[in-house]
C-alpha cells in the first residue's frame, strides 16, 4: 500500500498581531491559509507540521479544525492549548486512525521535541516520528561582557549538547520499537552533520532514494546561502517511491517535502 507524507515546519505560520487589528484580515495572514489549501490540493495520508500554530478561536488559525474538514480526523498536538485559545509546536495530522500516541522529547520552549503516532494501515501499523530538534538562536542582547565569538561558542555548544542529548533520547526510543519506522521532520541538520548520519546508518532516506537534484529546505537571508535540514528516513522494509522538495512554495522559512512510501 501506498503512503504519501507530508512534512511542513511552517514557521507558526508567520502569525502577526495576535489579537490585535488585522489578525483576523486575509491579506494580512495569507501564509496560513496557502499551507491550508496547498495541503488541500497535494491530498496527502499524513501531514507532519513543526512550528505549528493554532488558535479555536480565530477564523483564519483555527488549523485544527479546518485540517478535520478536510477529512484529517485523527491528530496529536505536543502542546496543550492555552486558556486563551491558543497552542503552539509539533502535530501529526492523519486520515488513517492512530491506534497510540504520545512525546518522545520535549524542550523547555514546548514547541522543540519529537512525538510519535502509531497508524493503523489496513493489517499493518507503522510508527511515524515528527521531529523538531533545537536551533542556534542567537541573542546578542543577551551575551552580557562575552564578545561576540565568545558568545557565539557557548551558544552553538550548547545547542549541540542539547540536541545530542534529544537524539539520544529518539534513538532510545527506536530501539525499542519493533514495528516499521517513519522519521521525519526539521532537524536543523544538513546531510553532512552528525546527527543525519546517526540517523542515515539506521534508515534509508528519501532524497537519497528517489530525489532529485540538492534538495534545499531552508534559504538563508545570506544570499546564495540554503541547506537542506529537513529530512524523511525510514526502515528497509519501506520503500520511497516519489520524493520531492517543493520549492516553490515560500508560506515559511522553510520548504516543504512530500513523498510516496510503498509500507507492504
Amino acid at each position: 500500500m501506498n503512503l504519501a507524507v507530508l512534512d511542513y515546519n511552517v514557521s507558526f505560520f508567520r502569525v502577526r498581531n495576535v489579537f490585535q487589528e488585522g489578525y483576523n484580515d486575509p491579506y494580512l495572514n495569507s501564509d496560513v491559509l496557502g499551507v491550508q489549501n496547498l495541503c488541500k490540493d497535494l491530498n496527502p495520508d499524513v501531514i507532519c507540521f513543526q512550528e505549528f500554530f493554532n488558535d479555536q478561536n480565530s477564523q483564519i488559525y483555527n488549523s485544527i479544525t479546518r485540517f478535520g474538514e478536510l477529512g484529517y480526523q485523527y491528530y496529536l498536538m505536543s502542546s496543550p492549548r492555552h486558556d486563551n485559545g491558543l497552542n503552539r509546536g509539533l502535530i501529526t495530522f492523519s486520515r488513517f486512525p492512530i491506534v497510540k500516541a504520545g512525546i518522545i522529547v520535549q524542550s523547555e520552549n514546548r514547541y522543540n521535541g519529537a512525538i510519535y503516532t502509531d497508524l493503523k494501515i489496513k493489517e499493518d501499523t507503522i510508527r511515524l516520528i515528527n521531529v523538531h530538534l533545537n536551533s542556534m538562536e542567537l541573542h546578542l542582547s543577551r551575551r552580557g561582557n562575552r564578545n561576540i565569538l565568545s558568545y557565539f561558542y557557548d551558544t552553538y555548544t550548547n545547542t549541540n549538547r542539547i540536541k545530542q542529548n534529544q537524539l539520544n533520547t529518539i534513538s532510545a526510543f527506536i530501539d525499542n520499537s519493533d514495528i516499521p519506522i517513519i522519521v521525519v521532520g526539521d532537524f536543523n541538520d544538513n546531510q553532512y552533520s552528525y546527527t543525519y548520519k546517526q540517523l542515515a546508518s539506521r534508515f534509508a532516506n528519501g532524497q537519497k532514494e528517489s530525489g532529485n537534484g540538492l534538495g534545499l529546505t531552508y534559504y538563508s537571508k545570506i544570499p546564495l546561502l540554503a541547506f537542506r535540514i529537513d529530512h524523511l528516513f525510514y526502515s528497509h522494509s519501506i520503500r520511497s517511491m516519489e520524493f520531492k522538495t517543493l520549492s516553490n512554495f515560500d508560506y515559511s522559512e522553510h520548504k516543504p517535502i512530500w513523498a510516496k512510501l510503498s509500507v507492504n
